[in-house]
């Protein structure tokens, strides 16, 4: 259980957790600046101590944003964890640095929440730099195999990539990209743990969310863009060893039946 400061002020709290990728950033920030324009929101950064003028280029070009800035690079789930303790919103979206925001996703997304109120987790398709969509944890399931096949396979004959099954259904697990929640799933999940650096957290969080009889949705009719790992490739050794050693903890766990 979670309990915030105090009760949401505002409609939507964007949180992002960014380590050296200020380009992305940049181009992260102001998508989601463009796609907000009818929506009372606040922007939360949390820098996990870039060596890339990261903190510079927020504080130039985003005064409206509020930064927190990390000695060191706590990692992706303490990090949104940050975030998430001092979010404002009734909605909570949690979206990687390395993403472009399209337009009409923000609203959307915070529409089919208000629409659908035993969902408690939706997150919007994803597409390459390419725009086409990419293989994600959120098709583990025959109907998200089936239907990623099926457009690729159009694509290939066709000359021409669309995204031809836009409708919205229940996945269990959802990719961590970008996920708008509802701030009662916190308080009535938790947080992310702490435990973990970086990966391992999505699977578990969807699982304690849908055990809380909450709905999980992947509402393909919105998308961003993500260009993905772009983190990932920068990590040192130390943090490498760091997401095996996470990755290790959490099989041996999962095998032996001990909670993570």
């Amino acid at each position: 259980m979670f309990q915030f400061a105090s009760k949401p002020t505002i409609g939507l709290s964007i949180i992002i957790v960014s380590w050296n990728v200020k380009d992305y950033l940049r181009n992260c920030l102001q998508s989601v600046i463009d796609s907000c324009q009818e929506i009372n929101y606040e922007i939360i950064v949390i820098d996990n101590a870039s060596k890339d003028e990261s903190v510079k280029m927020v504080r130039k070009s985003f005064p409206q944003v509020e930064l927190i800035v990390n000695q060191d690079n706590l990692g992706f789930n303490k990090g949104n964890n940050q975030g998430i303790r001092m979010a404002k919103g009734q909605y909570l979206m949690l979206i990687n640095p390395d993403t472009v925001v399209n337009k009409e996703a923000m609203q959307g997304l915070l529409d089919y929440l208000k629409t659908n109120q035993r969902v408690g987790i939706v997150g919007p398709e994803q597409l390459s730099e390419r725009n086409r969509t990419v293989s994600t944890a959120s098709r583990l399931s025959i109907r998200g195999n089936l239907e990623f096949t099926a457009e690729h396979l159009v694509s290939w004959l066709t000359g021409n990539y669309q995204i031809i099954f836009n409708k919205p259904y229940k996945v269990g697990i959802l990719n961590g990209g970008c996920w708008l929640v509802r701030r009662e799933v916190f308080e009535q999940v938790g947080l992310f743990n702490e435990d973990l650096f970086l990966f391992g957290e999505e699977p578990k969080f969807c699982y304690r969310t849908i055990r809380r009889r909450w709905e999980i949705h992947f509402a393909r009719q919105f998308y961003i863009h993500h260009f993905r790992r772009k983190s990932i490739e920068q990590m040192e050794k130390s943090e490498a060893n760091q997401f095996i050693r996470d990755y290790y903890n959490l099989i041996k766990n999962k095998l032996l039946g001990r909670k993570v």
